[in-house]
């Protein structure tokens, strides 16, 4: 297979802004804006066996969102909330949601809303239930919230037997009502862990998921088209055309991609790999519209699939 090597450009550069605390939560808006979370106090995530996350704390925790607009990052918010949390998107410019991927299941309507909505100057404005096994949330410029589930999430684990996310892929109102949830047709499998996620307008959605690993393509909520991808466990994907670019598969380093033309009769072909030559260590990978962007060291770097065209 052909190796093309390229660099991704820099975007942002977090090293003198974010002078303490750790980054826990890194996502893109659907503007192409950079959302990052930050975490001050010392972490409380894992229990003492380190095998069972912890989704509150007594102490709570403080919080600094960081949002970068054309390469500047700045400061956008303070947060305190006992929650800890792992993902976070903009709503309509105008609130912040912020998300824990875990949500333990309590009766009579006590389960824990892991969703929780802020002004963008840090204010609380409500909470909504969005399920356990959280992997990845994305919204669109409406404010339409789309949820994706690891296995956990679809099978049932904190005392969830008929877990929220069963179907994998949910789209949600800023109320936490259900506007869609996945179903596949023909020949596609119900989804075991969906892998990635791609909101690229408020019309379409992508996704990638665990069995047979399906690129899927939803327009207007209904599945419009879905390709047989010969790349296997990537985490992260952008669209472009016909072209789709998916970063490393099992087994594979972090800098390796893998660029695909997007066929006839259900099949995918790949053109060429794709070696990112300056990354080093990357942190986080997120797919949005045409375009990676990796998290490495308070930095964070992109590329389209046009650059690699």
């Amino acid at each position: 297979m052909n190796i093309v090597r390229k660099d991704a450009r820099e975007i942002a550069d977090g090293t003198s802004v974010i002078t303490q605390g750790e980054i826990v939560g890194f996502n893109c808006s659907i503007d192409a804006d950079l959302l990052l979370a930050v975490a001050l106090n010392p972490l409380n995530y894992r229990d003492d066996t380190g095998s069972f996350a912890i989704t509150k704390t007594e102490r709570g925790q403080s919080y600094e969102i960081y949002l970068s607009s054309d390469g500047e990052l700045c400061l956008l918010a303070n947060i305190k909330d006992n929650f800890n949390f792992h993902n976070l998107q903009l709503l309509n410019d105008r609130e912040l949601l912020l998300v824990c991927a875990r949500s333990h299941y309590r009766p009579e309507n006590r389960s824990e809303r892991n969703g929780r909505i802020y002004s963008t100057e840090g204010q609380f404005q409500k909470e909504i239930l969005l399920g356990d096994g959280i992997q990845d949330v994305q919204a669109d410029s409406n404010g339409v919230i789309w949820t994706s589930y690891f296995d956990e999430g679809i099978f049932g684990n904190y005392g969830w037997t008929h877990p929220i996310g069963q179907n994998g892929l949910i789209a949600w109102n800023s109320d936490g009502e259900k506007l869609y949830e996945y179903q596949p047709i023909e020949s596609l499998e119900e989804m075991c862990d969906c892998y990635a996620l791609n909101v690229v307008s408020n019309q379409e959605s992508w996704c990638y998921y665990y069995t047979d690993f399906p690129l899927v393509k939803i327009k207007d909520r209904k599945i419009d088209g879905y390709w047989h991808i010969p790349i296997k466990g990537s985490s992260a994907f952008a669209i472009y055309g016909s072209f789709a670019l998916f970063n490393n598969s099992y087994d594979e380093d972090d800098t390796l991609l893998h660029l695909l033309k997007l066929q006839d009769n259900h099949r995918a072909k790949e053109i060429c790999q794709v070696r990112i030559e300056n990354l080093e260590n990357v942190d986080r990978v997120i797919g949005r519209r045409d375009s990676l962007y990796f998290l490495s060291d308070k930095k964070v770097f992109s590329i389209s699939v046009q650059e690699v065209l």
